[in-house]
């Protein structure tokens, strides 16, 4: 399951161009060592099918347990295609898509430093951190930007709660801030706390 292919063949490569340099250079001809064809320094030709089918199967049930916080999709035209039995099993598992994820992110994460560096001790960490920054910041930053006034127009799919009882606007600065640093899963880890994330 391990390939070798070559690097460009002149110069630096087309994607750490894009990067402005943030790895680096890939010295030309130098070897590079793909896993099921998985490579940050490659072209999207070679992207990896399973990967991406797991990560498709990850997202379906990341999604459908999120639908399910607001609508009782038992109850939805969804049942009608398929038993509900399944329906509730989709819904009811649908963390293990959150799980899936945080194993093809490490899987990824540590395959594309193996082929960048060669091996693990010799990772660059200030590149590292600054990379995997720019992959999640702006992202979350968006999500916030669409769901924080959503939340503040009273949509109650996005409002926060305790015991039932809608939180003030103002609970959106703690929830930002725990989103920001990284904490929101144990803000969020009472159930009666922020019912509508």
């Amino acid at each position: 399951m391990i390939a070798v292919a070559r690097a460009a063949a002149v110069g630096e490569h087309d994607s750490d161009r894009l990067l402005g340099g943030i790895y680096g250079t890939v010295p030309a001809g130098a070897l590079q060592v793909a896993v099921w064809g998985e490579s940050s320094l490659s072209t999207s030709a070679t992207r990896s099918n399973r990967i991406d089918f797991l990560r498709g199967v990850a997202i379906c049930s990341v999604l459908l347990l999120h639908f399910s916080l607001t609508y009782d999709l038992v109850q939805s035209p969804l049942a009608a295609l398929f038993p509900a039995g399944w329906v509730r099993a989709a819904v009811d598992n649908g963390n293990y898509g959150v799980t899936m994820f945080f194993v093809i992110s490490g899987f990824l994460i540590t395959s594309n430093n193996l082929i960048r560096y060669g091996q693990l001790p010799d990772v660059n960490l200030q590149q590292f951190y600054a990379f995997r920054f720019a992959r999640i910041v702006p992202p979350l930053l968006l999500a916030l930007l669409i769901i924080v006034p959503l939340g503040l127009l009273g949509i109650p799919s996005f409002s926060n709660s305790l015991a039932g009882q809608p939180l003030p606007g103002s609970f959106f600065v703690i929830v930002t801030l725990s989103v920001l640093t990284f904490w929101h899963n144990v803000l969020r880890a009472r159930r009666d706390v922020l019912s509508g994330y």
